[in-house]
């Protein structure tokens, strides 16, 4: 695993450049996996490292400089897309589910983070929707 720091923005390109090669459908066992990660750099440690910061830009431990860094959301959004083209439609709640739990609980949290964390779980349900309707 890749749990701090840079390694957060490395494991982020990682599996963005994994389902950009993948076949279609994705192996069933696999889908859960990404799912728990991409919600991770929605919702996770990189995203508090980069929320921390006043003007929204990436900051993850000694990722300054990182290229990778500043593209993590973005790319996140990319990737549920991605992974939305590649499961079989009958995979589609293990790939939902946990964005769905987790927007359920940032709903509940009335402080800001929990407003800006919920807003980046509708937008990753759209692009997620988008790779389910393509």
């Amino acid at each position: 695993a890749l749990p701090t720091g840079y390694m957060l923005a490395v494991r982020s390109a990682a599996v963005h450049s994994l389902l950009e090669k993948a076949q279609h459908p994705l192996p069933s066992e696999t889908v859960g996996v990404i799912a728990s990660l991409l919600v991770e750099d929605l919702l996770g440690d990189a995203a508090a490292a980069r929320d921390g910061r006043e003007d929204g830009e990436h900051k993850a431990g000694s990722a300054a400089g990182v290229p990778e860094a500043r593209l993590v959301v973005g790319r996140t959004y990319e990737s549920l897309e991605l992974c939305g083209r590649l499961i079989a439609y009958a995979q589609k709640d293990e790939l939902a589910t946990p964005l769905f739990d987790a927007l359920d609980k940032r709903l509940a949290e009335p402080d800001a983070r929990g407003a800006r964390e919920a807003q980046r779980c509708r937008a990753a349900a759209l692009r997620l929707a988008a790779g389910l309707a393509a």
